[in-house]
Parts: structure tokens; C-alpha cells; sequence
């Protein structure tokens, strides 16, 4: 399960990958080892030890380096897509000022 608040946090911190299956994770108050071994993440930490099922920030760190997708799916859902912007009706739009700085000839 991935908690909102715990990943919001995992954005700040920094996942470097050390050896085959071990990250070390720093930004928090103390660096941290998590070890990957396939699908199970294994970290040190206090809240990781006593909340079982829940990933920590630390292993959510890792997740987001690694480009997990289920972590992925959860920061789009965090982060919203902005909105486009229209262009305001009685200004010039791109294009029209592309062709312009081109010239009616088409020259660059």
C-alpha cells in the first residue's frame, strides 16, 4: 500500500544505488539502507519495522528511482496534470508569430 503522505515525503529524499540490491537513502534526518530482493524491500528504519505493509519513505525512495510503476500511477495521482493554456482571444498565437520571425517566404 502506498500512503500520499509518505510519498510526498519520498520525493525529497535522494536513493543511490550502492551494490547489486542495496540503496543507500539520504536527505532525512539519517541515511538509510534499503536492500531489494525482487519485490520485497527490506529497510531499517523505525516506521518500516513497525508498520508492516506499509512501504516507508525510504523504500518509497528507492520505488521512485527504480520507476516503479505502481509508485508512478500513486505521484500522478499526488501531482495533477496542469491544465493547458488556451491562447486569450485577441492575442497572437504561436504560429503567427513563428511565421513572422520566418518571414512570408518561409525563410528561417
Amino acid at each position: 500500500m502506498i500512503e500520499k503522505a509518505r510519498l510526498a515525503r519520498a520525493l525529497y529524499l535522494t536513493a543511490r544505488r550502492t551494490a547489486s540490491g542495496r540503496y543507500t537513502v539520504t536527505g532525512g534526518m539519517a541515511p538509510h539502507e534499503v536492500t531489494v530482493d525482487g519485490e520485497r524491500l527490506t529497510c531499517g528504519c523505525a516506521d518500516a519495522s513497525l508498520r508492516a505493509g506499509v512501504e516507508c519513505k525510504h523504500a518509497l525512495a528507492v520505488l521512485l528511482r527504480r520507476g516503479n510503476l505502481d509508485v508512478l500511477a500513486a505521484l500522478r495521482e499526488l501531482v495533477p496534470m496542469p491544465k493547458r493554456r488556451r491562447p486569450r482571444a485577441g492575442t497572437k498565437t504561436t504560429e503567427s508569430r513563428r511565421c513572422r520571425r520566418e518571414g512570408a517566404g518561409g525563410r528561417a
